[in-house]
Formats: structure tokens, sequence, C-alpha cells
């Protein structure tokens, strides 16, 4: 009875445009963790529907968002794989593993984390006051994106934004510093003189120059998956040029680290040693998790 349902269910999703997909995990009373999908949508009648669709187990290696985000998009694609348009549609859903597995590239590593943090203190500064803007303008003569935690390609434009002015950034943050006195009130002052040990400090540079040789890849894959056309072959291109973008710089890392840390190195700095370390440890991470997440596009393949 059960199958007979689900199939009148899909059938009639499959004859209408547009589908409303909520998903809620939820706990039974066995302490067992499920997947709750529901299809929402107007079938030819004009009537709204709502159909319970079904439960899906997942397991505790399962669990974390960027894994249902997976198992959701698999199950979604198994639906509708005899429907090329919505499968194009779900295509675009690709962009929330994107988001998930940057994410957990720069949230499991704990300096990573600091980093990114330390990072968006820098745009949210300028965001808070059109005082401070004014001095960004004449000083660097461009304006910082803030970031976000939920779209990638904004973290990326701060990170090449930082990148490429360093140094005019830290002209504007001791402009701040050492205007005429009353010019900005402590805080200000207080927050420009951290921005600048900020800017000056050697990990900091070395995350600001490894996130600026992974972005334009990352961003390449973005612009890719934003297209409309695209199909699992497309999306498994567009992934293996990635990846071996990735692995390229991955395998070359050792010696673009001697290039971009010939400096000396504080007492306090990270030693070589655990630069190489973490830089493989990003670079591991987002070739994993890219295989992993995006695994669910394999089946359209024949």
């Amino acid at each position: 009875m059960l199958a007979v349902v689900r199939e009148h269910i899909v059938e009639e999703v499959k004859s209408v445009n547009f589908v409303a997909i909520q998903a809620d995990k939820t706990t039974d009373v066995s302490t067992q963790t499920q997947l709750m999908l529901v299809l929402r949508y107007i079938d030819n009648n004009h009537k709204m529907q709502e159909r319970f669709f079904e439960f899906l187990p997942i397991s505790e290696s399962t669990s974390t968002s960027i894994s249902i985000a997976s198992v959701l998009l698999e199950r979604l694609i198994g639906i509708f794989a005899d429907d090329d348009e919505k499968v194009k549609l779900i295509a675009h859903l690709t962009m929330e593993p994107l988001n998930l597995i940057m994410q957990q590239a720069t949230s499991r590593i704990k300096k990573v984390y600091i980093f990114f943090s330390d990072l968006s203190g820098i745009a949210t500064f300028f965001s808070r006051s059109p005082k401070r803007t004014s001095i960004l303008d004449q000083t660097v003569a461009l304006r910082l994106p803030r970031t976000s935690s939920t779209w990638w390609n904004f973290n990326s434009r701060v990170v090449n934004t930082v990148y490429e002015n360093r140094d005019d950034l830290i002209q504007c943050f001791e402009a701040i510093r050492t205007g005429s006195l009353g010019s900005f009130d402590q805080p200000t002052v207080r927050e420009a003189s951290g921005n600048v040990r900020m800017l000056h400090d050697e990990d900091f540079i070395f995350f600001l120059w490894l996130f600026h040789k992974i972005m334009p890849h990352v961003d390449t894959l973005y612009q890719k998956l934003q297209k409309k056309d695209i199909d699992a072959v497309f999306i498994k291109r567009a992934l293996d040029s990635f990846t071996n973008s990735v692995q390229a710089i991955r395998d070359s890392s050792q010696q673009q680290l001697q290039v971009a840390t010939g400096a000396k190195r504080p007492r306090t700095a990270l030693r070589e040693e655990e630069k190489q370390r973490m830089s493989e440890e990003v670079y591991d991470t987002i070739l994993d998790h890219t295989k992993a997440r995006f695994s669910f596009t394999g089946h359209l393949l024949s």
C-alpha cells in the first residue's frame, strides 16, 4: 500500500511545475535519527497538496548538516531521475554542499577558524561607520565585501580583496590610528591598532596566501554550478577540474610555502612544518569532502 501511495505522489509531482521540499531531522522513541521528507505543490486541479513522502534513515556518520544535504539531494535525484528538467533544477542544490565543504575546511582547524573570524572583523569594521568608510575610500579606493557564513563566494571576495590590497589597508588603519586627536573615538582607534598588528602577523599572512591560492578554483566551480543548463556529466567534469587543480596546488605547496614565507619567523609564529601540515590538511579536507558530498551524481552517468 505504501509503495502504491508513494508512486502516486511521484507521478503527481512529476506533472507539476513547482515543488516545495521540506526536510526535518527527527528522532523516534528508539533514538533512531531520521530525515522526514514532505512535498508541497499545487496539483493539476489547482489544489494545494502537502504530502508526507517518507522517512530517510540517518546514521551517526551522516548526522551532520553536510551529510544530510547529500542524503537529501541523492534521494531527490532518485525520485526525478527520468525527468531531465527537474534534475537540472535539483543540480543547482549542489551549491549547498559546496558551501558546506568550504565551511568544513575552515571550522575543523582551529587556527583556520580564527583566521576567518579575524578576516570578517576587517570587513565588519568598515561596515558600521560612514566615517570609517570615508577613510577607506580615500586610501584604498574600494569597498570590502561583507563575509557570510551562508555563501562562500562572499568569503572568497574578502580574501582576495584583503590579499591584493593588504598594504593599502595597513595604510588606512594607520591613518585612523595616528590621525589628529579626537578624529576617531577610542574603540575605533583600538580596533584599527589591532587590525594593523593582524595584517602584519605572519600566521595571518600565511592563511591569507593559502586561501588566495584556493579561491580562484572555488569561484570557478561556483560559477559553473550556477549555470542553468547543467547535468550530471557537466557536474562531474567541473568537479574533476576542481579537484585536479586543488591537488596540483597541494602537490606543489611545499615549494610555494618556502617562497611565500621566506621572511624571518617570529618565535610565536607557526613553524614551517606546521604550516605545511595545516595547508595539506586544508587541501585534503576540501578534496575528500568534495568527492564525498558530490558522489550522489554518479548513478546518473551512463
